[in-house]
Parts: structure tokens; sequence; C-alpha cells
């Protein structure tokens, strides 16, 4: 959404830092991918179910999502082995009552994903509330989807984040400049990071 995303990531690459992206991959191209590529350290790819039907009563995509998300993963693995560069590929999946029981073991192995971030549903008030009842679950239907992929956590390639994990464990910047952070299951936001300056 953001023309200028690859431009940025070839500055912060250039000027030494460690550069990753989360995207849906919708608009990730081949000629994007080959622009912006080699300046980039890792590129995760939000998919939170195997079935399509899923992803769009949740909210993502229009009923393509997992296509999408195998495109761009082979077409980073493709760059990868063409031009010798070691991007490493990510997926983040969000477990909830749609998609708990569901087995991404072959779709993972398949598709080379080097790290797979799985996350229990977490409760935002202002951000997720008013749905969040139909689409939680519990601990126990959590943990049985981490043991279903037991094989992928042995290979350090499933990571898991519960709800204890999530909050307060990310640096967080608003669209419009502000910090903000999970509080008590609520997002609080600082003044302005130009207007007051970072330490402030």
């Amino acid at each position: 959404l953001n023309k200028n995303v690859g431009e940025y990531i070839k500055f912060s690459k250039e000027i030494g830092l460690k550069t990753s992206i989360i995207s849906n991959a919708s608009r990730m191209t081949n000629s994007w991918l080959m622009n912006y590529g080699k300046y980039l350290d890792q590129i995760g790819i939000s998919c939170d179910s195997l079935d399509n039907d899923t992803n769009t009563n949740i909210g993502r995509g229009f009923g393509n999502h997992v296509e999408i998300t195998e495109r761009a993963l082979t077409r980073i693995n493709k760059m990868n082995n063409e031009f010798d560069l070691n991007i490493q590929t990510k997926l983040n999946t969000v477990v909830l009552r749609d998609n708990h029981l569901e087995d991404w073991n072959k779709f993972i192995l398949k598709n080379n994903v080097q790290r797979w971030k799985v996350f229990k549903i977490l409760k935002i008030i202002g951000e997720n509330d008013h749905i969040y009842d139909e689409l939680s679950i519990n601990d126990n239907e959590f943990y049985s989807f981490i043991k279903r992929h037991q094989g992928l956590q042995d290979k350090n390639i499933l990571i898991k984040e519960d709800n204890a994990d999530m909050k307060s464990s990310y640096i967080m910047i608003s669209p419009d400049g502000k910090f903000y952070q999970n509080h008590n299951n609520k997002y609080i936001y600082s003044d302005n990071i130009l207007d007051i300056g970072f330490k402030d």
C-alpha cells in the first residue's frame, strides 16, 4: 500500500539494519521482489487458515489467500536459489475458533517455511472485543494445535506465542508516529515521537 516501502527497506539495509517485513503478500509481485528482495533479510506472510472460506470469513483476503501465500513463498524460494540470496521465509498464523483443528505440517515443509509464528488470538479492547467471544479458544485448544505440530517445534520452525508472550513484547509505532503498547488488553498511546522526542 505504501509505494515507497521498497526504498525504505533499501535505505535501512544500506545503513546496516536487519530488514524484515510482514505482509499479506497480495501485492508482492515478481518485479517488486527483483528490485528489493536483495535488501531483505526476512519476509513474513500472514495467513491464518489453509481454507479460503475461513480466511474470507475472518476478513483475510477475498477467497484466494492460500494461493497468494503459496505464490509468494514460491517466488521467494526461487529468488533465493537463482540469485544466491538468503531471504528467510516466515509465516504468521493466529489460532482461533475457525482454524484450531487444522493441520499445517505438509504446507509448512512443502513451502520451505523457515519460521512459523503461531499466536493465540488476543483480546484487544476497541480492536476485536466485539467479535472476540465468538472467535476465542481456550488454552487446551491452543496447546492441542501446538502439539499437532510438535515436529515443526522440534525443528525450531514453529515458535508459539500465547497471550502472556505477546504483552509488552514488541516496540510498536502507529501510522501517525506514536508508540503504542498493549496494557491490560487495551492499546495505550504515547504523544507523537517527532513532537516530544524518542526518549520522552
